[in-house]
Order: C-alpha cells, then structure tokens, then sequence
C-alpha cells in the first residue's frame, strides 16, 4: 500500500465544481457500491496524475495523499476539486484518482 504522508489542503473555490457533482451526483451510488466512475471535464489540459488520497471524516480542512511534490500549490486543481466534492458529498476513505487531459476516474481502494 502507498504511503500517505502529505497532507493537502481541500479547495476554497474551483470552476471544476459544478462539473464534478454532476457527475458524482449522477454516479454516487455506483460509486458507494466500490465502482469505479468515470467523466469528461468541460477543459482539456491541466496536471496530469494518477493519485491516492484518504478522506478522513474527522478532519476538515486537509485529506491526505500518496502525491510527492514540495510545493503542494502545483497539486493538480483538478484532482483537488474531486476530492473537494467527494468529501463535500459525504464520502469518507481511501480512492485512486487519475486525471489525463479532462478525463477523469474515481475507483474506492
């Protein structure tokens, strides 16, 4: 299992938003049920990346990640505004997120 030892703040505001909880909506209970879900943002681009977070139910303000990077400004934003939503929905625990070029997947780990 892959270390989660850096810890990120969730996102105060994204045009992402709107987009993802459509689709999380649309989706959650497959999602719930350990599906994995996957979506087409509105935008091409942005970081690309293939990452664990943990949503913890206890903690408000941060969740945690397998990410390594010393600057957590360059987390990817659209990886953030998913775990933003997830956590803003009511989901708890460990998801593999991989975002490439506006397309996006959430599996339950």
């Amino acid at each position: 299992m892959n270390s989660l030892d850096q810890e990120i703040t969730y996102a105060g505001r994204s045009r992402f938003f709107n987009p993802i909880k459509a689709a999380i909506q649309n989706m959650k209970k497959l999602l719930r049920n350990g599906g994995k879900i996957s979506f087409t943002l509105n935008e091409e681009g942005g970081y690309s990346g293939n990452i664990l977070v943990e949503i913890r139910a206890s903690i408000h303000d941060t969740f945690l990640t397998d990410w390594v990077g010393n600057d957590p400004t360059r987390f990817p934003a659209r990886i953030k505004a998913v775990v933003t939503v997830l956590k803003e929905e009511g989901f708890c625990g460990r998801f593999q997120i991989i975002h490439e070029d506006g397309k996006v997947s959430i599996q339950v780990v």
